[in-house]
């Protein structure tokens, strides 16, 4: 793609908690600045920018035909998972924040790198969080149309097995991620194997513009195998 292509190139890392998403990030970003190629500042995400997001899909309603085509396909998939909750209206605004930001990214022929460590697929995992997918074919397909409209987005896939995942979260004893509340290794266990089965699912049916990265890897030749694939 280029450091020098017209367009943005986004790169977004997923994979279950634990997997080193983004303590890979930061390698990554080092290595960009040691090259002195430049990167779009990546976008906060927080609770707070739900309402945001909320705001701007709607105001992209009313002043846009083909964004209006894709928050519907956002509503859709939001639709099939139950029960609907705020939490989970409240996911969807998050991710379609993300894709509005690629989308826009796109449309300006912004020159640059963005890299996230939270994005679209992601966002859609956590939008299925605790949940049951009424039709996971046309759930999959809705998201696969969605992200090939943007071929600014390269997804970096992160894979690691359940159980060094859950040594890497007790080691590190965060707090405020979707499982981090778990008590049990048993619970814990099960939740990562499910999210686990969702990325493996979601990204076969839904992403073709992919780099699958084993996380077992050392991180520094992980992080070059990364920028060698999308610069």
């Amino acid at each position: 793609m280029g450091q020098n292509s017209a367009k943005p190139i986004v790169i977004e890392f997923n994979g279950i908690p634990g997997s080193g998403k983004t303590t890979t990030m930061y390698e990554v970003k080092k290595m960009l600045r040691e090259m002195k190629i430049k990167e779009i500042p990546s976008p906060k995400v927080g609770s707070g920018q739900m309402d945001k997001a909320s705001h701007t899909g709607f105001k992209s309603l009313l002043f846009s035909k083909e964004l209006r085509k894709m928050y519907i396909l956002f509503l859709k998939a939001f639709l099939l998972v139950r029960p609907l909750t705020k939490e989970r209206w409240g996911f969807m605004n998050l991710t379609y924040g993300y894709w509005y930001r690629a989308k826009k990214m796109e449309m300006l022929n912004r020159q640059g790198i963005c890299i996230w460590d939270q994005g679209i697929i992601q966002g859609f995992i956590s939008m299925a969080y605790q949940g049951k997918i009424t039709n996971e074919t046309k759930y999959y397909k809705y998201i696969g149309r969605l992200m090939d409209d943007l071929g600014c987005v390269i997804c970096i896939n992160c894979n690691i097995d359940v159980e060094t995942a859950m040594k890497r979260m007790t080691t590190r004893k965060l707090s405020g991620g979707r499982l981090y509340h778990i008590k049990t290794d048993r619970e814990l266990r099960e939740a990562l194997m499910t999210q686990k089965e969702q990325f493996e699912m979601l990204r076969k049916i839904s992403v073709k513009n992919s780099l699958d990265i084993d996380m077992a890897d050392d991180i520094g030749q992980n992080a070059k195998k990364i920028i060698k694939f999308c610069v």
